[in-house]
């Protein structure tokens, strides 16, 4: 859309069905979107109107809310049942609070799809191998790459908490600061699509899939989570003398009575079932543990 019919209140529409379009490029039965296929409005949310840093033309993006023509929220639009889930813990005088933690790799440009992806040519000239976990000076070689995505987060807003090399060959990972879903959900997608345009730019791909490499550590995107009250922010999963509350027990039995239906939004390709094959520190059980990365629901220590 142009900029002076997205400034004249102008309406973009686009048909449902789009919006369960699988990573594969398939869409599930009609019935679950209307065999017409009608249209939606996409409603662009005024907190999420950016200006692209990375473009040399200049432009925007918005993060849209999806709606019916008359109106009423979408319910195909999983931002919005976000916003909902949200609402719903608002309404008992809660707040939840996430965090997301994104791993990635950082490879050469591949146009050969039988041929394993390559780390990039360092300043001496040499290729990353082997695993550098924590290394500082792993990370010197991509350094104009990275200064360049940190300047467009800070551009966009995106409010990043840790940053570290990761166990895999030029793998990596960033930690975003907690807050509230929505907006964590927004950063997300945000950064995913940051990185992959900042990439191009720099002669580089960011490759997000869950097991790019067979026999190396694959790729997450593990999601910190808690719920404190509206009034005051206390945590409602830990009690004064800092054990667990019967809330805490609640909330992750949910967890595991609904993870393995969740399976499939978590793992939606065949190469995440890939990673998951390997249980260390990528587990395939409904388990939760203290401090245990083996563990598919983990309590960090704190």
């Amino acid at each position: 859309m142009t900029g002076e019919g997205f400034l004249s209140g102008r309406r973009l529409q686009l048909a449902r069905g789009v919006l369960l379009q699988c990573i594969m490029g398939g869409y599930p039965p009609a019935r679950f979107y209307g065999s017409d296929d009608g249209d939606l409005a996409l409603v662009a949310e005024p907190t999420q109107v950016h200006r692209l840093p990375w473009s040399n033309t200049p432009r925007a993006f918005a993060i849209c809310d999806a709606q019916e023509l008359d109106g009423t929220p979408s319910g195909l639009s999983t931002r919005g049942l976000l916003k909902q889930v949200v609402a719903r813990y608002a309404a008992h005088g809660w707040q939840p609070v996430v965090a997301t933690e994104l791993e990635f790799f950082v490879f050469a440009p591949n146009t050969d799809p039988n041929e394993p992806f390559q780390a990039p040519l360092g300043p001496d000239g040499r290729r990353e191998l082997g695993y550098s976990a924590f290394s500082v000076s792993s990370n010197n070689g991509l350094r104009p790459f990275f200064e360049d995505v940190y300047r467009c987060m800070d551009a966009l807003g995106l409010v990043r908490d840790t940053f570290m090399h990761e166990m895999g060959t030029s793998q990596f990972e960033i930690n975003f600061l907690h807050g509230d879903p929505v907006l964590l959900a927004d950063q997300t997608f945000l950064f995913k699509h940051l990185l992959k345009e900042v990439a191009l730019k720099h002669g580089l791909i960011v490759v997000c899939m869950a097991k790019p490499l067979a026999k190396t550590p694959g790729s997450s995107m593990h999601i910190h989570q808690s719920i404190v009250e509206l009034d005051g922010g206390r945590n409602i999963f830990s009690e004064a003398d800092g054990e667990p509350s019967a809330a805490f027990r609640h909330f992750i039995g949910g967890q595991q009575a609904c993870l393995a239906d969740f399976t499939p939004f978590f793992a939606p390709h065949v190469n995440a079932f890939q990673r998951l094959c390997h249980p260390y520190a990528s587990p395939n059980n409904a388990c939760w543990s203290h401090d245990n990365r083996a563990a598919g629901l983990r309590i960090p220590a704190s």
